[in-house]
């Protein structure tokens, strides 16, 4: 079951129109060249040893780190596995540390819970996890964070670290994607699933002591970007397929949607930027944001199944019948009255403004 698409579209990602800079938000997915096939047994290679990221808060000159790792058992996964604390960057999230960081541990304070994951200490100020069974255990370690050249809080800062240790047997492998059974627009930029580690509970989840190796054909109509994501070029279907491990994104055009709402908006700013609807055909007053107009993507369907994201800002066209008021791209320039049309070309789809504005100036 999925939620409303518009309840999990942040609002500036359902502009039809305006210029909008949108920050990625997910990890890249490494992948292999699209064209590129192999058939493998083993889709994730074991590993002894990793990094852990940390961002800890700066708290009365002590650090304090927050943080969960999970292991997998089953046949091939290591069950002693190192932590390197200078592998990946540590940070002071409330003190802005950069350059980055590193870790290195001390102490361990106490331990609790099942007991399945044995921590040790070495003489590098590395940790050692020795895995023995599936459950969850919890430590409290110290020690001491550091920055090259002295950092800007502190060259050198004694820490606290609540770190869990989680063990999970890996019974198989799936993908991962958060576009599962619904369809997607065409146009759309997206990362592609991920392969995870499945649990007995059908859980999947990623473990620290086994990383992907496994390549990846895709096949469908997509164009790689950089970073690993995708852009669907569709309409059709796109499948992903890892030795016996197949998922599938379906891809839609708007002349395929069933229905397609949306809104007429003017921006305003408040705590954060948004878009507040348009009150009918009452006159608007543009003071207090950007002295803008914009449609707001609402929903779509496709039969029964909402999209998954909204439409790219490609499958739209705005023109303005009243130029020296407002702009094609919903800016208002002038007093006055505002006409703005804006179509899907090649489909039905299509909204229309007419509206008194004010207070531009």
């Amino acid at each position: 079951m999925f939620r409303s698409p518009a309840a999990g579209i942040p609002p500036c990602m359902r502009l039809i129109f305006c210029v909008l800079a949108v920050a990625a938000c997910s990890p890249p997915a490494v992948l292999p060249d699209a064209g590129s096939a192999a058939t493998v047994e083993l889709p994730f290679e074991p590993l002894d040893s990793h990094g852990i990221y940390l961002v800890g808060q700066l708290d009365a000159g002590v650090i304090r780190f927050e943080s969960t790792v999970t292991y997998a058992t089953g046949p091939g996964f290591p069950l002693n596995v190192r932590i390197d604390g200078t592998a990946l960057p540590a940070f002071i999230g409330n003190c802005f540390s950069f350059p980055e960081g590193s870790v290195r541990w001390s102490s361990i304070d106490q331990g609790s819970g099942d007991g399945v994951a044995h921590l040790q200490l070495g003489l590098d100020g590395d940790l050692t996890v020795v895995v023995r069974d599936s459950g969850s255990t919890r430590y409290v370690l110290r020690g001491e964070f550091s920055q090259p050249d002295g950092g800007r809080c502190g060259g050198s800062i004694p820490f606290v670290h609540d770190l869990t240790l989680e063990v999970r047997p890996a019974t198989g492998v799936n993908f991962s994607s958060s576009y599962d059974g619904c369809p997607l627009p065409a146009g759309v930029e997206v990362q592609p699933p991920y392969l995870r580690l499945v649990a007995p509970d059908g859980g999947l989840f990623q473990a620290a002591n086994a990383r992907r190796q496994a390549a990846v054909t895709i096949q469908g109509p997509i164009a790689p970007l950089d970073g690993g994501a995708l852009r669907l070029e569709g309409p059709g279907d796109v499948t992903f397929t890892s030795g016996a491990t197949t998922a599938k994104y379906t891809v839609v055009s708007a002349p395929q949607l069933s229905t397609f709402e949306a809104h007429w908006a003017r921006h305003v700013y408040s705590k954060v930027n948004e878009w507040v609807p348009l009150d009918g055909g009452s006159p608007v007053n543009v003071s207090g944001g950007r002295k803008a107009l914009a449609l707001v993507y609402d929903e779509a369907t496709v039969g029964a199944d909402a999209l998954c994201t909204a439409p790219p800002k490609s499958w739209y066209r705005s023109t303005s019948s009243t130029p020296s008021v407002c702009a094609d791209d919903g800016s208002v320039l002038d007093d006055g009255r505002c006409r703005l049309d804006v179509t899907v070309p090649g489909s039905r789809w299509s909204w229309s403004l007419d509206v008194e504005v004010s207070s531009v100036h």
